[in-house]
């Protein structure tokens, strides 16, 4: 064997790396003399690297010092036992093999080998040899055991003689047996233990977490020095094909002599890329890129796996040269290096890694400007930032991302999902420009794209969204993983014909304030990295003030850039929308104060999502179609746009019961308000009349009751010509009727003018109401006064024509005064007109209170 090493590696064959997996039995354990220890030394000297399995021997070793006892010569085994016992369970030739360290050639101690079977009978040949000058130190018993059953056998130890008594090393060997009292130690030998041998112990393929419980642990003693056996842990269980034929009769092949040969591939594929490197430098790079199995941690000798479990990548990665921290400036090749540290390609700078060379990225790369061209093989290093953006592919070049990389294809498309134009991805703190391509890009990491933020050209479509996601924000960040191949930015047309506005509806002025929002609009301002940009703000967008006029057209607001219609038509709120909110009571529209009563729109759609906030109405928007409009519409305080809002002094307009209370008419409605300070201050205006209740609503009176209820009645057009006479008390949450309907007591062709009075009586049950009406009555033909009464709270009514009263009796007065009495019911009914005054029962008391209002009248 010695010369088939000198064979390999002399001239002209120069290998490289040896490996093998043979043991001697008649080779030194403990030392390395003969030719065979000579020939490697040499080869490993010469920097070369020899690999031997480390074998299979695991509990088949008993390893101990001679301990002889002198009365009859035999060693003593644990527990001062004189032999020991190994089990065997397969047929065939057994060979025990004793061996002890002493001088290889010169022997200084005789020791007999004996084995015996299980009732006691010696077996085997051999075992007694006398060790001289041509005897080396071992003893080796041969039998042949015929049963596959498993047998016990007796071992012992005898001195023969010479000055080794006690105190030198030895090792009891049997291939596939089991001794009883194994240590479980230092079951390498021979050269798989000699210097600078690389020796390998197992782990199977399909558990790889695991040492292979038959693999030889260490460590070993050779020439008196403890050496670090095993070195390496390889893979083994594996699929094995030799020959021409591809023929192997033990697959799947296990053991060290499977794992020896993949450490010699390593060795092959290191040396293949660095050609002036040595062992030591192999050794290096293997065992400190080793991983953790069995016992202690990968990098870190243990007697099990010696320095961990062999990772083939990181060796020859390691083997690279260092570039530590470079800053590119100027062209340069990166060929057969490892960067680390901190790295920036700067000034357009090229860099070229050439073909037949391998350049590993072990660094934070940033490339502020400059690429990288790649012939050979470029490889990412796992969790370093390294964005591939500006890596090219040159040839037959090769870039490998150690992170699992996921192709993803990035467009921004039109309204007919055309791509055009370019995107932004941000790259060093700032976005850089792409037109449609792939990107590469590792699973988990995280990619900032926008995409353009004006108009597609000549068009009015504008950004839209991402993936069609419901978040809309345009600077959109995205973690990358299995399921992201596409991200596409998708543009649609926009209309700019929408307006939004606040309307003082006494006077139909506009003006102040709107407030809108739109989730699209580009108003947030962000710092990427040394830039200053804008950005939409998505459905987190503010509702913002708009100053009057508000309009989409408006250049005022460009950054709009119209309004989708459409948008979110079932007004969904986990998507995007526009919205409106208007404060309830505005402050600012043309320096008069007004209360929010309602919306308005044209070729819009309005709706309730989420609820209102504090001292705000507000409203989803959905734009329906071009030209439309919201309108937010206000009541002035204490304002009319009639100028006969409060003229006719003969109608009860304000009344004092502790509160003033005080109706009148405006934008053709009713509108209600009272003061508790004696007109200093009014609260808002509340609307009495409702849309439905005919045209227009008009010509109010009011009255209180003695519990404090207000009843108002007034007149509607029900149609072009006819009037018809409404009565309507305060409730806690609304208006209520009281004359059962719309107009359906009295029907004039002109003005009723109605006017009320109600007693004042404590209980609901004694609250009586009279209300009269000028003019026209059941009949056109019958003019005069009219009267309505509710005698009582039980909802029926009287109603009749007040006698000797004609058309010429016009703008009435009243005044009423009920009285309930044990036995008498009384009423007193006062009413005065321009020419007639009548007198219904008796006057008691007769008596005028004249109040002075004086109400601003918007002309």
């Amino acid at each position: 064997m010695a010369n088939r090493i000198n064979y390999l590696w002399w001239s002209p064959n120069y290998c490289k790396v040896i490996v093998d997996d043979i043991g001697f039995y008649t080779e030194p354990f403990f030392s390395n003399p003969t030719a065979l220890g000579s020939a490697i030394q040499n080869f490993t000297n010469a920097g070369n690297v020899y690999i031997s399995a480390a074998s299979n021997l695991k509990n088949s070793v008993y390893n101990n010092m001679t301990n002889f006892d002198v009365a009859d010569s035999l060693h003593m085994f644990a527990g001062f036992d004189k032999y020991t016992t190994f089990t065997y369970s397969r047929e065939g030739n057994v060979n025990v093999v004793f061996q002890w360290a002493s001088n290889w050639n010169f022997p200084q101690g005789d020791y007999d080998l004996y084995v015996y079977d299980n009732w006691g009978t010696k077996v085997g040949t051999g075992g007694t040899s006398t060790q001289n000058a041509d005897q080396p130190p071992y003893e080796i018993v041969t039998f042949y055991q015929s049963s596959s059953s498993t047998q016990t056998y007796t071992v012992r130890i005898k001195y023969k003689g010479g000055s080794d008594l006690n105190g030198n090393e030895f090792s009891l060997v049997v291939n596939g047996a089991t001794f009883s009292s194994s240590s479980g130690s230092h079951e390498i030998w021979g050269h798989a233990a000699y210097p600078n041998v690389i020796s390998v112990a197992a782990y199977h393929a399909d558990n790889e977490t695991v040492l292979a419980d038959y693999s030889s642990r260490g460590p070993s003693n050779m020439n008196g020095v403890s050496m670090n056996t095993p070195t390496i842990t390889a893979t083994a269980n594996v699929q094995t094909y030799v020959g021409a034929h591809g023929y192997w009769n033990a697959n799947p092949f296990a053991g060290t002599s499977a794992a020896a040969p993949h450490i010699a591939g390593v060795a092959a594929l290191y040396f293949q890329q660095f050609t002036s490197k040595s062992l030591t430098h192999f050794f290096s790079d293997l065992t400190s890129t080793a991983t953790t199995i069995a016992t202690g941690t990968g990098g870190t000798w243990n007697s099990q796996s010696g320095y961990g479990k062999a990772n083939a990548y990181e060796t020859i990665i390691k083997g690279l040269t260092v570039v530590n921290n470079p800053i590119v400036t100027s062209n340069t090749n990166w060929n057969g290096v490892r960067i680390t540290g901190s790295a920036q390609i700067n000034n357009n700078a090229a860099v070229t890694v050439s073909s037949g060379y391998t350049t590993v990225i072990d660094a934070n790369l940033t490339i502020n400007s400059g690429k990288i061209d790649v012939y050979g093989t470029l490889i990412i290093r796992k969790g370093k930032n390294v964005d591939g953006t500006y890596i090219y592919k040159q040839g037959s070049g090769r870039v490998i991302y150690e992170d699992v990389m996921q192709t993803v294809h990035v467009k921004q498309v039109d309204a007919n999902n055309t791509p055009f134009g370019q995107f932004g991805f941000l790259l060093n703190g700032e976005f850089k420009p792409f037109g449609e391509r792939d990107f590469y890009w590792g699973r988990g990491s995280s990619k900032t794209l926008q995409a353009d933020q004006n108009f597609k050209t000549g068009t009015t479509q504008k950004y839209h969204d991402w993936n069609a996601l419901p978040d809309v924000v345009n600077h959109h960040q995205f973690t990358i993983d299995s399921l992201t191949n596409a991200l596409t930015a998708k543009f649609f047309p926009t209309e700019n014909t929408v307006t939004i506005k606040n309307v003082i509806i006494d006077n139909n002025s506009e003006g102040g304030d709107v407030y809108f929002k739109d989730p699209w609009l580009i108003d947030e301002q962000v710092n990427v990295g040394s830039q200053v940009v804008y950005r939409n703000r998505g459905m987190s967008a503010d509702h913002l003030p708009k100053s009057y006029p508000f309009s989409l057209s408006s250049g005022t607001y460009a950054n709009h850039k119209g309004a989708f219609l459409a948008e979110n038509p079932t007004f969904d709120p986990t998507k995007p929308i526009y919205s409106v909110k208007a404060p309830l009571i505005h402050l600012d529209i043309n320096g008069i104060q007004g209360a929010f009563q309602n919306w308005s729109v044209d070729n819009t759609q309005l709706s309730q999502v989420g609820s209102n906030p504090s001292g705000y109405d507000q409203k989803a928007a959905v734009f329906t179609n071009s030209n439309a409009m919201i309108a937010a519409n206000y009541k002035a305080h204490l304002a009319s746009n009639s100028p006969s809002a409060i003229a006719y002094n003969s109608q009860r307009k304000l009344v004092k019961w502790g509160t003033l209370h005080f109706v009148y008419h405006s934008a053709g409605d009713v509108w209600y308000t009272r003061s508790t300070d004696n007109g200093t201050t009014w609260s808002p205006e509340e609307k009495v009349s409702a849309g439905n209740e005919g045209s227009q609503r008009f010509n109010p009176a009011i009255d209180v009751d003695g519990l404090g209820t207000v009843f108002v009645a007034y007149e509607c057009i029900l149609d072009g010509t006819h009037r018809g006479m409404l009565l309507k008390k305060k409730t806690a949450s609304s208006w209520q009727f009281l004359n059962q309907g719309v107009g359906n007591t009295f029907i004039a062709s002109s003005d009723l003018k109605p006017v009320i009075q109600v007693s004042k009586y404590n209980s609901p049950n004694d609250m009586q109401i009279t209300v009269i009406v000028q003019a026209g009555g059941y009949s056109t033909n019958d003019p005069g006064l009219f009267f309505f009464h509710i005698p009582s709270n039980t909802g029926s009514h009287q109603v009749g024509k007040i006698n000797e009263t004609s058309s010429s009796s016009l703008n009435p007065t009243l005044s009423v005064i009920f009285q309930v009495r044990p036995s008498l019911f009384a009423k007193r009914l006062i009413m005065i007109s321009d020419n007639v005054r009548l007198f219904l029962g008796k006057p008691r008391m007769l008596s005028f209170q004249v109040i002075a209002l004086f109400l601003f009248v918007i002309l």
